[in-house]
This record gives C-alpha cells, sequence and structure tokens, in this order.
C-alpha cells in the first residue's frame, strides 16, 4: 500500500490545534506549557477527534472546533478567530492563553470571545512538569476543581482570571474559575484555567525511579493507559461537530484516514496497552463498499461498513 500512501494525505479533521511564530517568540512553550500541549494533544485525539496543526494566516472555515494553548496571539490572527467563533466555531483556550498580543498588550478581542480578563497566573516551581513521565508523579498539584465525590487536582499552571460575561462551569477549591463558557455570536468560547493535559495524565504516570533501560519494564517504555475520567469527559464536547469518521469500539484505538487517488487506507494505533480481540471499525460511507485487505494479513471480518478484526500493536486497512 506504499502506493496509496506515498500519493496521500491525510484527511482533513474537522478540529485543529492552535502554533504560530509569535508564541514561539514570546517562549510560550517554556515551563509547563509544552508538557501541557503534549498532552492536551494526546488527551483530545483519544476521546476520537482527529486533530490537525494550523498556523497564523491559515483559514478556519473548514473546522469547527479550535485549540488554542498560546498566551499570545498577533492581533490580525485575533480578529480572524473571533470572526471564525462569531460564524458558529466553537474555541476551547488553556491557562492564560490568548491574554496578549504579538506585542505583549493586551489581547481585547480574544479576552472579549472569552469573556474572562486574567488576574494572574501561578506557576510554582513544585508542579513544574516537562518530561510527563519523569516528573508529573511527583508533581504538586497548583489547586484542585472542586466536585463530589473527589475533588480533581492540576497540576503545572493555574491561571486566575474576572469574569467578563463568561459562565463559570467548574470552580477551584481556591474560589476562582476553573472552567468558563461564553457564547460569541453564533459560537462559543470555553476557558479552562489550568492544563487539561496533565490532569489528564496524571492516574497513568505513576511514582517510580527513572529507568531509561532498554527492557519493557524500564519507566522510559511505560505507555500510560489510565487517564482523567473527569477530563476526558469534558473535552468530549469537540465530538459533537469534529468527531472522526472512523469509529472504533475501544477509545485508546486512534484511527487516522490517509486518502489518494490510488485509493484509501485507514491506520489503526493500539494505545490501550496490550492487544484487542474482537475490534469494531466502522467505516465511513466513502469508504464501506471499497474491496478490503490488512496490511499484516490479519483475519478480518466485514460486514457493511463495519469491521472486525485483533489488533495487536498496530494495522493498515487498505481500501482500493
Amino acid at each position: 500500500f506504499e502506493d496509496i500512501i506515498q500519493s496521500g494525505r491525510k484527511r482533513p479533521a474537522k478540529a485543529a490545534m492552535w502554533f504560530s511564530e509569535t508564541a514561539d517568540i514570546w517562549g510560550d512553550n517554556d515551563g509547563s506549557f509544552t508538557a501541557g500541549k503534549r498532552t492536551l494533544y494526546s488527551a483530545i485525539i483519544h476521546q476520537s477527534t482527529p486533530l490537525d496543526f494550523v498556523i497564523e494566516g491559515d483559514n478556519l472555515k473548514n473546522y469547527r472546533v479550535l485549540f488554542l494553548a498560546d498566551a499570545h496571539v498577533s492581533r490580525r490572527d485575533s480578529e480572524a478567530i473571533a470572526a471564525w467563533v462569531k460564524a458558529g466555531g466553537t474555541l476551547f483556550a488553556t491557562a492564560g492563553a490568548g491574554m496578549f498580543d504579538e506585542l505583549n498588550q493586551p489581547n481585547t478581542v480574544l479576552r472579549g470571545v472569552l469573556g474572562v480578563s486574567p488576574a494572574g497566573l501561578d506557576a510554582p516551581a513544585s508542579s513544574f512538569v516537562g518530561m510527563v513521565k519523569q516528573e508529573l508523579p511527583f508533581a504538586a498539584p497548583v489547586d484542585e476543581i472542586a466536585g463530589e465525590p473527589v475533588s480533581t487536582p492540576v497540576y503545572g499552571v493555574r491561571s486566575r482570571v474576572k469574569l467578563a460575561g463568561a459562565k463559570v462551569q467548574l470552580q477551584f477549591k481556591s474560589g476562582s474559575p476553573a472552567l468558563t463558557l461564553h457564547t460569541h455570536g453564533r459560537g462559543q468560547a470555553h476557558y479552562a484555567a489550568f492544563l487539561p493535559g496533565l490532569t489528564y495524565f496524571a492516574p497513568g504516570t505513576p511514582k517510580v525511579p527513572v529507568d531509561r533501560g532498554t527492557t519493557a519494564q524500564a519507566s522510559a517504555h511505560l505507555i500510560p493507559t489510565r487517564f482523567d475520567a473527569r477530563i476526558a469527559k469534558l473535552l468530549q464536547f469537540a465530538n459533537t461537530t469534529a468527531a472522526n469518521p472512523v469509529k472504533c469500539s475501544v477509545l485508546l484505538v486512534e484511527a487516522n484516514i490517509i486518502d489518494s487517488p490510488k485509493g484509501s487506507v485507514v491506520i489503526l494505533s493500539n494505545w490501550s496497552g496490550g492487544p484487542v480481540e474482537n475490534l469494531q471499525v466502522t467505516l465511513p460511507a466513502d469508504l464501506a463498499k471499497k474491496k478490503l485487505t490488512s496490511a499484516t494479513g490479519t483475519a478480518i471480518q466485514k460486514e457493511g461498513n463495519k469491521v472486525t478484526l485483533n489488533l495487536n500493536i498496530a494495522e493498515a486497512l487498505i481500501l482500493r
């Protein structure tokens, strides 16, 4: 199926994550923010939401959801994001995101879209996370999201904000808003005053010695498989408009489509930590009637648009 891969491209997603030179210039990925962005990406795709990357100047019209983790966004791009939300898009910003422009001045446009204004940003050294598996297990929570029956700890960074039209959805035990929601035109803007990805990964990163050995038991080779259910549920809002056209019966199996004039390939990546028996994969209508083979030669049962197979680490479903 190399001919499909070589001439193909990943099927565009309906959700995207923002990257920019403006953020690079101002060091928005320093501290715990890089780990927060990496883990947020993984947390989103774990909810069966494919994700593209967009950069400054990209057209947002084909996207339904945009995830923003950069503190600095240029005034030109802020206006474009605001217009996109007003037209019906959904913005999800994490701690400190969108608060300043390319000149490090208050970003009045995105503050207005989010309906909040910054009151402070707390990033204590005791809560720093650079390497997730190495440092997150030993990081001290910077705060906790109030809830029953238990509260949810947050790590790395906590943003303190004042409401400017947004409504509180979740609150920190310290009393400040943890998650807000603001309507802007036909769209909505979520503001998470923490780094959701770090909280999502925390249950799956045990307190074990750092081990970069070559054995499967070494901590360097650990693949987290236990995640925070509250954060998972929080991020599933994106599925309402940006869900994966390929459905897998096991949530931690990632599916991506590569399309080319010569056919399509559905690439299955197993993040569940072990083999999956009788995995059910539901194909989109445009692929359901094509001839199906597998890259590994594993046995496949196909009925209509539903495919059943045993999945070890990865598989490629070839459709011509």
